[in-house]
């Protein structure tokens, strides 16, 4: 994965985000994972790798961190407001928030085993006592 900065009419830096090959070890990233989705807010991208980690960039090496692990989706709903799903050794679900950095990562509530949920089309957020 390698970012552009677009800011000028001929961009010109090119940097290294993930430098993840089949059967190379020692990236950022640990053996042989690849970004598998993708999706932006204003000022960073936010990818999944293709073994489950989750993690926020905002274009380079030295400004991308690793925001979960076991992630089996996510969606960005906002600028600096991304829900995801991970799942745990034990298959048990549960939904977090993050504002794309790791301080700013919590966990929301356990899901339940029967639940569908599909972040792709709908995100539904209730304030408690505000009627809508």
């Amino acid at each position: 994965v390698y970012s552009v900065d677009v800011a000028s009419a001929t961009p010109s830096t090119t940097q290294l985000v993930n430098a993840a090959n089949a059967g190379v070890t020692g990236s950022l990233f640990g053996t042989s994972p690849t970004a598998s989705l993708m999706q932006t807010d204003a000022d960073q991208v936010f990818f999944k790798t293709s073994n489950g980690d989750l993690y926020a960039t905002k274009g380079g090496t030295s400004d991308t961190v690793k925001l979960a692990g076991t992630v089996t989706n996510f969606k960005v709903v906002a600028e600096n407001a991304i829900y995801f799903v991970e799942t745990d050794s034990a298959s048990a679900t549960s939904l977090w928030y993050s504002d794309g950095t790791a301080t700013g990562t919590r966990f929301v509530e356990a899901l339940p085993a029967n639940i569908s949920y599909d972040l792709d089309n709908a995100v539904a957020i209730i304030t408690v006592g505000v009627s809508g």
